[in-house]
């Protein structure tokens, strides 16, 4: 279901190179790895870039809030539903805005996070 947006290229190879220098847990791998597929398959970034961003807003938030992004997955359901959709915000706001190529495609942005945040709602555990 990816929207097709087009990013600046040179900005995807920083993140790409931004991640390959990380030394995430691996619990925060595996948060990383899932939403990555996630909004790769919305977006239509590929997902090593994606892991750059996801990782960088998932830093943002974790100061922003001095916890573990991996601890929301051992919250109740309605609540790591808005800590996920925090993230996910910090991430279109903060990096993915910044780097598409057309500013008029905020909107197919914001609409194609909104879709992949529904879609993740459908499937998170309860």
């Amino acid at each position: 279901m990816a929207v097709a947006l087009q990013f600046i290229e040179k900005e995807l190879i920083k993140a790409e190179n931004d991640y390959s220098r990380v030394q995430a847990s691996p619990e925060q791998k595996i948060v990383i790895d899932q939403l990555a597929e996630l909004l790769s398959r919305y977006t239509g970034m590929p997902k090593l870039p994606m892991k750059g961003f996801l990782w960088k807003a998932m830093k943002d938030w974790q100061l922003r809030h001095n916890t573990a992004c991996h601890a929301v997955l051992e919250l109740p359901y309605a609540e790591r539903l808005e800590k996920v959709k925090e993230m996910l915000t910090i991430l279109e706001e903060n990096y993915l805005s910044k780097v598409l190529k057309r500013s008029v495609d905020q909107y197919r942005l914001k609409r194609a996070i909104d879709a992949a945040f529904s879609y993740y709602h459908s499937i998170a555990p309860r």
